[in-house]
């Protein structure tokens, strides 16, 4: 059985490029210049001027029908330009035969101009309009002062001025009529297209949603699995291998979640989205994604600070983005057993989230390095041997300003323990949309490829740490 074949995109963009609408327009065009030049000709006939037909029949008529052939057979741009710069050549040296106010001129020039707009190129029309009455003119001026040439049309012919000036009008109206027609057509295909291309877009971010969802439950069936084998063995090599196929399994986690952010990051839509989620719900994906860290660091999150809120923020970019790399900061510098701080607030201005956690003195120089906006080569590694670029809040800071959210960091040394204690705040402001906060960064087309490589590189490095493990 023979498969489909799929159909194509009807707008002539959607082939590369837009000759298709300029051929056709010159097809028409030369229909009505073939049809022009016969009745050109049935005029000479009733006005008795038999020796001006093959003037108009050999330069005009035949090269007319000749193009139409052969652009319906093949259909390139190169042989329209060529035709145009014959044409004005030849309309220049029939001038020279002409009188200096010949009036068919005046009704026919303002055709051709519009007609070489129509066809060609704008950087090709704008000189061919150029030569065509450069030529005109130096024509005319030559035959007002030599007459190299007898002169065989003059405006005592009636029936050629009456017929240019018919034939002026009706090429004029049905050029542009058919140019007009033509663009409404591929302006609706155009939207038709672009339509269909949006649903395709929303059932694909429908169905990554749906994926991942599905296939976060299945990892989350196999670390309770994990744990529940970890319980009933006690061979030290067989809970090694089951560590290292649980920290592989969050890593994948972690990989879904990139790939739907950096999917919303590729929308300027979607990064200007905020709604109103539970913090309680993004507190529960956090504790999915670092679970494991957490347990191997032996560390536990003190949540009696927090209130239950609801932050008007966009979910997958505060999660994944904002979220996780303070959280992710505060496990990686934070001692074995200590307890990391989460407090969220109602204030007058509005809500405030903190994130405390303890860190030694030699792991904050790059800290202090990013917040104030000095390059970092990498960051020291964590105090279980975790290892970073030092660029998570980096980005971090650049996605607070975007949503109009303060993010503010301070260091207190705690007495008598080589420790200082670090506290992240980010403080909301519901009353300032993201776009309108004094410190909101505008989404621009050079920040995304910024934002990607990012993604790319962090995404590259826990591929590598899952092929080590």
């Amino acid at each position: 059985m023979e498969k489909p074949v799929p159909k194509q995109l009807a707008h002539p963009l959607a082939h590369g490029d837009a000759e298709a609408l300029r051929i056709k327009v010159t097809l028409v065009l030369l229909k009505v210049m073939i049809v022009a030049c016969v009745a050109f000709i049935v005029s000479y006939v009733a006005s008795g001027k038999f020796a001006l037909i093959p003037w108009l029949a050999i330069p005009f008529l035949l090269p007319s029908l000749a193009l139409h052939h052969l652009l319906t057979k093949q259909r390139k741009y190169r042989y329209i330009l060529w035709f145009l710069i014959y044409l004005f050549t030849a309309l220049g040296l029939m001038k020279l035969t002409s009188a200096p106010d010949y009036l068919v001129d005046l009704f026919l020039i303002p055709t051709y101009i519009g007609a070489c707009f129509l066809v060609l190129r704008h950087q090709h029309a704008v000189p061919m309009v150029v030569y065509l009455l450069a030529i005109y003119a130096v024509a005319a001026a030559v035959v007002y002062r030599f007459h190299p040439f007898p002169i065989l049309y003059t405006n005592d012919n009636l029936s050629s001025v009456v017929t240019g000036f018919v034939l002026s009008i009706i090429g004029s109206t049905v050029t542009f009529y058919v140019f007009s027609k033509s663009y409404q057509q591929n302006s609706d295909r155009l939207s038709d297209t672009l339509y269909t291309l949006g649903k395709v877009n929303d059932d694909n971010k429908l169905l990554i949603n749906v994926v991942t969802h599905d296939f976060r439950n299945y990892l989350t069936r196999l670390v309770l699995l994990i744990d529940i084998c970890k319980s009933k063995s006690d061979d030290g090599s067989t809970l090694r291998e089951l560590d290292n196929l649980e920290d592989a399994i969050h890593k994948l986690s972690e990989l879904i979640g990139d790939v739907q952010t950096v999917r919303d990051l590729s929308s300027d839509k979607a990064r200007q989205t905020t709604k109103p989620v539970a913090f309680g719900e993004m507190l529960k994906k956090i504790d999915l994604i670092f679970r494991h860290q957490m347990v191997v660091k032996q560390l536990a999150f003190d949540k009696a600070g927090v209130q239950p809120l609801t932050l008007d923020v966009n979910p997958d970019i505060f999660t994944h983005i904002i979220l996780s790399n303070l959280i992710g900061n505060a496990i990686k510098f934070s001692p074995p057993r200590d307890v990391i701080e989460l407090g969220l607030e109602q204030r007058p201005d509005g809500p405030v989230l903190t994130i405390v956690n303890h860190a030694p003195d030699a792991h904050l120089a790059n800290l202090h390095k990013i917040m104030r906006g000095e390059t970092v080569e990498s960051s020291t590694p964590g105090t279980h041997k975790e290892q970073g670029q030092g660029l998570g809040l980096s980005i971090l800071k650049k996605f607070c300003k975007l949503y109009g959210i303060d993010f503010t960091l301070t260091v207190v040394n705690v007495p008598n323990r080589a420790l200082c204690r670090v506290t992240s705040t980010l403080a909301f402001n519901p009353g300032v949309s993201p776009s309108a906060h004094p410190c909101a960064v505008a989404p621009t087309a050079a920040r995304a490829p910024d934002n990607w490589h990012w993604w790319r590189r962090r995404s590259v490095r826990q591929i590598q740490g899952l092929l080590h493990d």
